[in-house]
C-alpha cells in the first residue's frame, strides 16, 4: 500500500512556535551544533557503514556528505554517547522535553488527535491488509516520549501496549498524562534486553536519533516475537535545500538532533541488508510549509506578510502533494514486515 499527502492545516497552528520563536530556536540550534562539531569525525556512513570522506556542502558551520554507496546524507561528525546524552538525557531530559511538553491535558489530547491518530489509522489499515487482527497484537513504542502514540493506540482499543524512553522527565510526565504506568525508563546505552516479547515495534521519529543505528537494525532479528517494524523518519528533501539558502532562520529538518537524513535509496539499502519487507508507505511532508514560514519571517518588517499569506496559504497542500507523490517529501512512514 502506498499513500501520499496530508493536510497541513493542523500543522500551521501546532507549529506556530516556529514562527513566533524563530530566533530563540535558532540560538538553541546553533548551541547544539557547536557541541556536535566537537565530536570525532564520522568515517563510516551512518546508514550502510561504507567509508565516507570529504564534504558536499556546509550548513550552519556543519559539513555534510552524501554517501556514494547508499545516498544517505551524513553530517561528518559522529553521534557519540556524549552528544546523545547531552541532547536527550542530560538533566533528566528536562531541557529536551521543553518543546514537547503540552500546556495542559487538553493540548496533549489535541496533539494526539491531530497528529498521532492518523499515524495509528495508517498502521491499523496496513496490518489489516496483511490479514492481522491488530486488537490482539502486542505493541511497543520505542522512544515514546510522553506517550502521544501510546494514547492514540488506546483510542483504537489496542491495550497490549507499552513504551520505552530514555528521558526521565518524559517518563514521569507521560505516565501522568496517560493516567497509568505504561512507559518505562531505559538506559541510553543498555536497552536491548527491554525490547523483547513484542509483535509490532514502533519508532516514531526515533531511528534517526540512535547512536548505534546500524547495530540496532542488525539486532531486530533477535527480538523475541517481532513481526513488524513501524517507523517515521526525516528524509533529504526540498526543505534541506531551502535551509541551506536560509541559514539565519531556524532550520527544522537538518539540524539539532537530525545529524543525518534518509533517502528512498538509503532506505532500500537497509531493507535489503536487514531483511525488511516494505509492506506499506505513507509519504507526506511540510516542505512547502517550511517555504511559507521562511517567506513570512522575511516579510515581518514590511507590508508583504499579510499579502503573501492571502496569496500562498491555499497553495500549500496542493504543492506539497506533488512533492509527496515523487517520494521527495521530508518525512515518510513505513511499515516493515520482517523476513
Amino acid at each position: 500500500m502506498e499513500k501520499f499527502g496530508k493536510s497541513n492545516k493542523e500543522m500551521l497552528s501546532l507549529k506556530q512556535s516556529f514562527f513566533d520563536d524563530d530566533q530563540k530556536l535558532l540560538k538553541e540550534q546553533l548551541e547544539i551544533g557547536n557541541v556536535y562539531v566537537k565530536q570525532p569525525l564520522r568515517v563510516l556512513c551512518k546508514n550502510c557503514n561504507s567509508p565516507i570522506k570529504g564534504q558536499d556542502f556546509i550548513k550552519q558551520n556543519i559539513p555534510y556528505k552524501i554517501c556514494e554507496t547508499c545516498s544517505h546524507l551524513n553530517g561528518i561528525y559522529q553521534d557519540t554517547s556524549e552528544f546523545c546524552k547531552y541532547l536527550y538525557s542530560e538533566d533528566k531530559g528536562e531541557k529536551y522535553s521543553v518543546n514537547y511538553t503540552p500546556e495542559d491535558y487538553s493540548k496533549f489530547i489535541e496533539r494526539v488527535n491531530q497528529l498521532y491518530n492518523p499515524k495509528v489509522e495508517f498502521l491499523i489499515n496496513s496490518l489489516k491488509e496483511q490479514g492481522e487482527n491488530f486488537n490482539l497484537m502486542s505493541f511497543l513504542d520505542f522512544g515514546c516520549g510522553m506517550g502521544y502514540f501510546l494514547k492514540s493506540l488506546k483510542n483504537y482499543n489496542i491495550n497490549n501496549i507499552r513504551g520505552l524512553e530514555v528521558s526521565k522527565t518524559f517518563v514521569e510526565k507521560g505516565n501522568i498524562l496517560l493516567k497509568e504506568t505504561l512507559i518505562e525508563e531505559i538506559d541510553i546505552n543498555n536497552f536491548y534486553h527491554k525490547i523483547g516479547n513484542v509483535e509490532v515495534l514502533s519508532m516514531i521519529g526515533v531511528l534517526e536519533h540512535l547512536e548505534h543505528h546500524y547495530e540496532f537494525l542488525s539486532n531486530l532479528k533477535n527480538i523475541e516475537g517481532l513481526k513488524y517494524l513501524y517507523i517515521s523518519i526525516p528524509t533529504f528533501s526540498f526543505s534541506t535545500f531551502l535551509e541551506v539558502t536560509s541559514q539565519k532562520k531556524f532550520n527544522r529538518q537538518l539540524g539539532s538532533g537530525h545529524t543525518h537524513l534518509y533517502t528512498d535509496n538509503s532506505l532500500k539499502y537497509i531493507e535489503n541488508k536487514f531483511g525488511l519487507n516494505r509492506v506499506s508507505e505513507w509519504w507526506f511532508g511540510t516542505d512547502i510549509l517550511d517555504l511559507y514560514r521562511h517567506f513570512i519571517l522575511n516579510y515581518e518588517k514590511n507590508g508583504l506578510k499579510k499579502i503573501f499569506k492571502n496569496y500562498f496559504v491555499d497553495l500549500i497542500d496542493f504543492l506539497q502533494l506533488e512533492i509527496d507523490k515523487q517520494k521527495k517529501s521530508d518525512e515518510v512512514h513505513i511499515l516493515y514486515k520482517l523476513n
